[in-house]
């Protein structure tokens, strides 16, 4: 190409660079605004998918709240677990939760909406923006079939251990059945226990020698005054580790002899009967004299009434004497539950067979103490009246070896210890859950005998304050109630 030609086009070429970068500013001046636009709607959007993200999680936390707790507190336990979840505020937005409960107490809703001012504004014709949220859980419809054994010895009258029980069952109750007081899928056991348990009056089939039971007009040995209650012994070993019905081995009456001798007599069981058939206590310094010494409430066989279950729960009182024996807590807690037991509990809803689908048992044990077989200071010696000691007047009950052999208060305890640890993998070789509550429980051994008990170690519970309790029970309520986020 001619030197001329190239130079001139050289030339042409830098003009129109020239005039383009003119144009380009031109451009951009006109375009700024769209592009403050497009990054405002971008930031706008972001942030109300961010608040919307929190919104829902407050939303979900919300609802969870509210079905795994009272639902009679629903709006100010929900508005709390909502506030501390969604901060009010946050970017201009203040909200309300609307808390919503089905009828039957098995779905709830929580819904929220608001709306936040626009950032960079100018740039947008829209000047707010809506944010909603909505959560729905529902209750599980797994079938559950809970027992509460339930450990009311003496000692549950110190530093108020049986009135923060009380609260604690009452508002485990609370949880499982929710707004319900006749539950479709929940049902629930009690078993109180002592050194004997309750089965109740009512089933003397299941006793070895019926006629003890009866009053002494009736040809028995109960007076009037004081009736069988229910209380029964313990089967020998091995039938007691087990949870087999009275079709395999029965149960003796429980039925603790009268030590009364004469006038000046002082021992720990000094009773008589009057020409009425009343007995009359002539020992009083002790809490509970009688045929029927140291029996507690009744076992409450399952129900999925609430009404019931916490009439027992209000009226559980200390009983003192003979000693703590979990070991007959758990079996009888078991019993109740079991498949082998269907058609034996009168009143009670029949336990389903392991394995049923959608069906979980669940066993529960509290206890606030050693075991042990305890020794009143009043003769005979040694050991209270049990299920385990069946002696006549002045008898070392304790001493007759029908526990394991066990002839001292510490091989007692060794004793029953063993049997506790030999229950609690029965069980658990049943399929059934266990959690246990240790309730001020000083005795490491002892903490890591229920510790070893339990499913698995987020299932017990050593509680060091008497209140904390409640708080225990109600962490066992809502791991066992399962409930599912559904939208």
């Amino acid at each position: 190409m001619p030197f001329g030609k190239k130079s001139r086009l050289s030339h042409i070429t830098s003009f129109f660079w020239q005039k383009d970068d003119g144009a380009v500013a031109i451009m951009f001046a006109l375009c700024l605004p769209v592009f403050l636009t497009l990054a405002a709607f971008s930031y706008n959007t972001g942030v109300q998918s961010y608040a919307r993200t929190k919104m829902e999680y407050a939303a979900d936390a919300t609802a969870l709240a509210v079905a795994r707790y009272d639902p009679t507190n629903a709006t100010s336990l929900g508005s709390n677990v909502f506030n501390a979840n969604f901060s009010q505020g946050f970017f201009g937005i203040n909200v309300t939760p609307n808390i919503n409960i089905s009828a039957d107490g098995t779905r709830i809703t929580v819904t929220a909406s608001s709306t936040m001012p626009t950032l960079m504004s100018p740039f947008l014709t829209t000047k707010e923006l809506t944010v909603k949220a909505k959560s729905v859980v529902q209750t599980s419809l797994t079938s559950l079939e809970v027992v509460l054994v339930l450990d009311v010895t003496g000692s549950m009258a110190d530093n108020n251990k049986i009135g923060n029980l009380r609260t604690a069952a009452n508002q485990f109750l609370s949880i499982l059945f929710g707004q319900d007081t006749v539950s479709s899928t929940t049902r629930v056991s009690i078993v109180p226990f002592v050194a004997s348990v309750n089965v109740g009056p009512a089933y003397t089939s299941w006793l070895t020698d019926p006629t003890t039971a009866l009053l002494t007009s009736q040809g028995g040995q109960f007076p009037r005054g004081q009736p069988w209650r229910g209380c029964v012994g313990a089967r020998a070993s091995p039938y007691e580790e087990t949870e087999s019905p009275p079709s395999t081995a029965k149960w003796p009456t429980y039925y603790t002899p009268t030590t009364y001798v004469n006038a000046s007599s002082r021992n720990d069981n000094d009773w008589t009967v009057d020409g009425s058939g009343n007995v009359v206590i002539k020992t009083t310094s002790v809490p509970t004299v009688g045929p029927n010494r140291s029996c507690g409430p009744a076992i409450l066989p399952l129900t999925n009434r609430l009404a019931p279950l916490k009439a027992l729960v209000d009226s559980l009182q200390p009983i003192n004497g003979g000693g703590t024996f979990n070991n007959l807590g758990l079996a009888w807690g078991w019993r109740t539950i079991s498949p082998l037991w269907k058609g034996l509990w009168n009143g009670g809803i029949d336990p389903l067979d392991y394995g049923t689908s959608n069906n979980r048992k669940v066993l529960v044990l509290e206890t606030d103490g050693d075991n042990q077989w305890f020794d009143d200071s009043l003769p005979p010696a040694t050991g209270d009246p049990t299920a385990y000691g069946y002696g006549n007047t002045y008898a070392t009950r304790l001493g007759l070896g029908k526990l394991g052999g066990a002839t001292t208060i510490s091989a007692a305890k060794t004793k029953i210890d063993s049997l506790v640890a030999t229950m609690c993998q029965n069980i658990k070789n049943k399929g059934i859950e266990i959690y246990t509550v240790t309730f001020l429980v000083s005795n490491a051994t002892t903490r890591t005998l229920y510790q070893n008990c339990a499913s698995k170690p987020s299932n017990y519970y050593n509680i060091t304050s008497s209140p904390n309790i409640v708080t225990a029970f109600n962490d066992i309520a809502n791991k066992i109630k399962t409930i599912r986020i559904i939208e």
